[in-house]
This record gives structure tokens, sequence and C-alpha cells, in this order.
């Protein structure tokens, strides 16, 4: 590792002057840039207090909406009791022409109509036509599938008036409908609605309007303004585009106003922008101040910031020193950390290689001696449960040579036999050929991509990294879970990072993951993550864990892009 050179900064007094002039103009476009920001800061403050404002108009609204609606629920309900009485007559043969007439008055109905079921008039108060209700909803009615309805506000046969009707279901058979004017109801919407609020709102002296306009119409204005609608007027479409609040300052009446917009959402089906004009005069006042300021900060500045480059200067070596100190000191940490575990894997593989090889010729002979005893050996009584105890001394010898295999393989690896290799593809085809048995055990396998990766790989031995991982998540998320596999290129790298959703890996573990024979699984050996050390390390790799608190398990491995 080459050790960089730091040059000593010599400036001299022309250099310097031309420095202190480059300086004072930066901090006069400070100064002006800042005298920007507080007027921007200013009319932030006054859109805030618009944006405030709006919320409170949009809960004030929803409340007076609230209100309207449990006031027509309540005036509903008091409606269908009328017409429920009515049929309670009805049913007793109590209810007479009088009797319908007198009641009608008596609760202010406009009309009352009882029907049969085939949907003949029986009684009536009125001469008035019954206003035409819709079919599905009067036939539902009429058979009994609902006992109540409302049918809202209806038009008469003459189009000029309009009818709040209600039903009920008749016991007789048929229908109870009662109509009111709908006057009535509208008067009490107008008297409780947003309107008057916002009026009441705009006796403000800092407000000079107030506009609720939809994507259609202007709903309401608390002056005699002239507004452009949605179509005309860009802004408007990108508040209702963007559900965000936006101004502008434009004139009103012969001096500016700032103009806040806003979008309004009262329930889902109630959207709006409302144009708040505000009077710019305390903007102005700001400005001046501001400038005020400006002027006089900007001999002191210029002090200050003549002293701070010549320290600047000074320290600029002494920062330069320590950044490629902590660099250097951060290499070798990670190389001596590399170093240690190379060194730890060859020394424990080295020894893994010579008790593999003595056990293996003894293990033999058992292994023989077992197949002698059930060819040539017979029991005189339980000749079953012999050979069941010989089954399992057969499998359990085999998977001692299982595990004595993996030790030589370790101790002994192959020479990679690198070449060109499309990452892309390599780990597409292992995820579509690893997702069947990922998806028997309720696993989710995704692979996703940033760009194409070419690298100089040993795809076989990539392929046995993969498996690892891949296995031990499995086994860790025991049944179900999430595997994603996500393929980036840093620089001059690609970054491969497999994440799980399992448990994750304990704090205390996660310095020893990479460990020769260290693990946590009963019937583990310790051989996968290492062998993955090792096969990253054979690339010019590095493989690092993580285990973020709440989440699952992390491995990122990068390896080199290119040829070589």
């Amino acid at each position: 590792m080459g050790k960089m050179k730091l040059k000593k900064i010599n400036i001299s007094p022309y250099m310097l002057l031309f420095l202190f002039i480059i300086f004072v103009i930066i901090l006069g476009l400070s100064l002006y840039s800042n005298y920007i920001s507080q007027k921007n800061a200013t009319i932030e403050m006054m859109t805030h207090s618009s944006h405030q404002l709006s919320s409170t108009i949009r809960k004030a609204s929803r409340n007076t909406i609230i209100g309207y609606r449990l006031f027509l629920h309540h005036y509903n309900e008091q409606l269908i009791a009328d017409l429920r009485y009515l049929d309670y007559l009805d049913i007793n043969n109590e209810l007479t022409q009088k009797k319908l007439t007198e009641y009608a008055h008596q609760e202010n109905f406009n009309g009352i109509y009882v029907l049969d079921k085939d949907g003949n008039l029986v009684l009536t108060n009125t001469d008035e036509k019954m206003p035409d209700l819709p079919a599905d909803e009067y036939t539902d009615l009429n058979e009994g599938k609902f006992k109540k309805r409302t049918f809202d506000v209806l038009p008469t046969q003459n189009q000029r008036e309009k009818r709040f009707t209600v039903g009920v279901h008749r016991t007789k058979g048929g229908t109870i409908i009662g109509n009111i004017p709908a006057i009535r109801v509208l008067n009490v919407k107008n008297i409780i609605y947003i309107n008057s609020l916002l009026d009441s709102i705009a006796n403000d002296p800092s407000i000079e309007y107030i506009a609720l306009q939809d994507s259609h119409k202007t709903l309401h204005k608390t002056t005699d303004i002239a507004l452009a609608n949605y179509y005309e007027d860009p802004l408007i479409q990108k508040t209702f585009r963007t559900k965000s609040i936006n101004y502008r300052i434009s004139q009103y009446d012969g001096h500016k106003i700032l103009e806040v917009l806003n979008y309004l959402k009262i329930f889902e089906s109630t959207k709006y922008v409302i144009r708040i004009g505000l009077n710019y005069s305390p903007i102005q006042k700001i400005q001046k101040n501001a400038l005020k300021q400006a002027s006089l900060r900007l001999f002191i500045l210029i002090i200050i910031g003549f002293m701070m480059i010549a320290y600047s200067i000074s320290t600029q070596n002494v920062r330069l020193l320590q950044k490629e100190k902590d660099k250097i000191t951060k290499e070798v940490y990670s190389l001596q950390a590399d170093l240690r575990q190379k060194e730890k894997l060859s020394v424990i593989g080295e020894l893994a290689a010579g008790v593999a090889h003595k056990i293996r010729n003894p293990l033999n002979a058992i292994s023989m001696t077992i197949q002698r005893l059930g060819s040539e050996f017979k029991v005189k009584n339980d000749q079953s449960e012999y050979n069941s105890l010989l089954k399992i001394l057969n499998k359990e010898i085999n998977n001692i040579g299982e595990i004595i295999t993996q030790f030589l393989q370790f101790s002994r690896p192959t020479a990679i036999s690198r070449s060109r290799i499309n990452m892309n593809e390599l780990i597409e085809n292992f995820v579509e050929l690893y997702s069947v048995k990922a998806e028997k055990q309720s696993i989710e396998l995704n692979f996703s991509a940033n760009g194409k990766a070419i690298a100089h790989l040993d795809a076989d031995k990539i392929k046995q990294c993969l498996i690892n991982l891949i296995e031990n998540a499995m086994d860790a998320m025991e049944g179900s879970g999430t595997i994603n596999i996500d393929l980036k290129k840093k620089e001059k790298e690609a970054v491969l990072i497999v994440e799980d959703t399992g448990p994750g890996i304990n704090d205390k573990n996660l310095s020893k993951i990479f460990n020769l024979y260290f693990t946590t699984k009963p019937e583990g050996t310790g051989i996968g993550l290492a062998q993955v050390y090792r096969i990253i390390a054979e690339h010019d790799g590095r493989i690092e864990a993580d285990s973020p608190p709440g989440k699952g398990a992390i491995f990122r491995i990068y390896l080199p892009l290119g040829e070589k």
C-alpha cells in the first residue's frame, strides 16, 4: 500500500487578496440568499397559517356536515315512525280517509299514499300524483325485502317542486309512502352548511377573500371577485393533482396579495380547492427589516470570513491527514480480520482432514462387519428387530461417512475454474430451479437486479454458495417466509444480497458464523458458511453478515466485476 504524499499549501498575498474578494462576493450572495430565504420563510409561515385555517375549515365543515346528516337521519326516522303508526291503524282497520287527512295535516306531510301489493292506490290525502319511485327500490319495499326505505329528494310531476320521500312496507301487503316539501330539509342544510362558516372567517382583516372551488365551478366566494375555473388555471389543476399546498403572489383590488391554494377533502366524495387571499403588507415589512439587517451584518461577515479563510487553510492539511489515517486504519483492520479468518479455516481444515483420514478406515471396517452380521448370522429370536438395529447402524455410519467426505472436501477444495459469467442469468436460473423446493415449504423466493453484472467466476462454486445460504435461511424460517435475492452493481463490484424473514442471528453469534464447525442447528455440521467464506475469498471477494433488530439475517457478497 503506497503512502499518500501531502503537500503544504502556500498562498501568496495576491492569491490571498483574490480569495478575499471571492469570499466577499460569496458572502454578498449568501446575504442575498438569506434575504430571499427570510422572504420565503415568511411566505411559508403565512402558507402554514393558511393550511391550519384550511384544516380548521375542514374539521368545522366535517362537523357541520355530520350534524346535517344526523339531523337528516333523525328527521327521516321520525317520518318513518309516523308511517308505521298509520300501518298500525291499518292493521286494526282504523285507518280511514278522514284520519289519514287529519294525521297528514298534523305531522306536516305533503302527501301520504297507501298502496296495495299490486301498486293500486288505496288511500291518500292529496290530489297530487305520487312522485315516480326507483323501480328496484320500490319492488324490494313492496315485497317486504326491506321494511323501510328512504328515497331522498324526488321531483314531482310538474317538475317545479321536489319532495323528500320515505316509505315503509305495509303489513297487509303493499307500501305506505309519505313525502314532505324538500325545501324544509334544504333550508336546514343552507343554515348549517360551509358557506356561512367561510363568510364568518373572511371577516378577519388579514384575509382578503376565501373561495371554494371544485373541478367544475366556484361553489362559494366571500367577495365579488372574478376567479378562473379549474380548466383555466394550471395552479388549481396542480393542487388537485398533487393534493398539496401551492401559493402565488398576485394583484387584488390594486394591491399585492398572497394567494394560497390548498387541497381540501372533507369526505371521500367531497374534494375541493380552497383559495385564501392574504394581505401582503406583513411580508413587505419583514423584507425591509431583513434588508437592513443584511447591510449591517455584511461588514461583520467580511471580517469573519477573512479569518475563516485563514483558519481553513491552516487546518486543511490536518483534516486531510486524519481522513487518510482513518481510511488506512479501517483497511488494516479489515485485512487483519480476513487474514485471521483464512488462517483459522486453513488450520482447522488441515486438522479435519487428518482426523477424517484416521476415522475413515475404522469406519469402513465397522461397516463391513455390520454387513457380514446381516448376511452370515441369524438370531434365534426377534429376527425383525435384529435387522432393524442393523439398518439403524448402517444409516448412522453412512451419515458419519458423509460428514467425513464434507470435511475432506473442505480441507482439499478443488481449484476454481473461472469463466465469463452473466451473474443475472446465473442467479435467475438458480432461483427458477430452487423455487420448487421453496414453494413446498411455503417459502417465497424472489430475485431482483439493478443492471447487468458480468464477472469472471466459477459458476458451480457460486451456485454452491447460494445453496448453502438458501438452505440455512429455509431452515431458520421453519416452514414459511420470504427470501429476497438482490443483485446490484457498485462501482467495480457486484453486490449480491440474500435476505430472509427468519428470526435473525444472535449478536453474540454474528462474529462466529463463518468459523468452521460453528452451528446452532442440532443436526448441523458447521461447514456450510465456512465453505461460503472460502469460496468468496478464492474469488477475491468478501462476505458480510448482518441481522438488524426485528428483521431476519442479511448476507452481502462483494465480487469483483470484469474479466479478471
